[in-house]
């Protein structure tokens, strides 16, 4: 089993991520790999997808489960062959007006012997490049990040300003 995380200071707000990376079925017009994603079923805070991968030189077809937990947490598992565990935890931290931290943790172990060895090499980048794939589609849908003030500033009396 192979487990990857990725933190970052991210300078959109947490609801507007959680949109983003709730809205599964984009996938495929922005993240590298992802050839289709259809969600096949609702919950009032869940739902199942099918999706395709491209993984290096293996195609995956997989089910999961997507689990909403608005605004501050996403969970996407699957037991589903090829895996024995694929869990996606993505948090959302709101930081004030400065952004939020998100984090995404992977936890993947897979039956498929190729799929194994692909993943073993490939997941840490590729949790990288989700996530960065994921803020230039923030930065394309919602503009530049406004300048960010350091957490607990304010806009009369920014950190590091000598108020009158």
């Amino acid at each position: 089993m192979k487990e990857y995380q990725v933190e970052r200071l991210v300078t959109y707000e947490a609801e507007r991520l959680f949109d983003l990376i709730a809205d599964v079925e984009r996938y495929p017009e922005f993240l590298p790999g992802w050839k289709e994603a259809r969600v096949h079923h609702r919950e009032p805070d869940a739902y199942h997808t099918q999706q395709t991968l491209q993984l290096g030189p293996v195609r995956v077809d997989c089910a999961t489960r997507t689990a909403l937990h608005r605004p501050t947490r996403i969970e996407v598992v699957s037991r589903e062959w090829p895996f024995r565990e694929l869990r996606l935890v993505w948090r959302l931290e709101p930081l004030d007006e400065a952004g939020c931290r998100l984090r995404l943790h992977a936890r993947v172990d897979c039956s498929m012997v190729v799929l194994r060895l692909v993943l073993d090499r490939m997941l840490p980048a590729l949790v990288q490049d989700i996530v960065n794939s994921f803020e230039r589609r923030a930065r394309q849908l919602y503009g530049p990040p406004a300048k960010a003030r350091p957490v607990g500033s304010t806009p009369d009396n920014p950190v590091g300003s000598n108020p009158e």
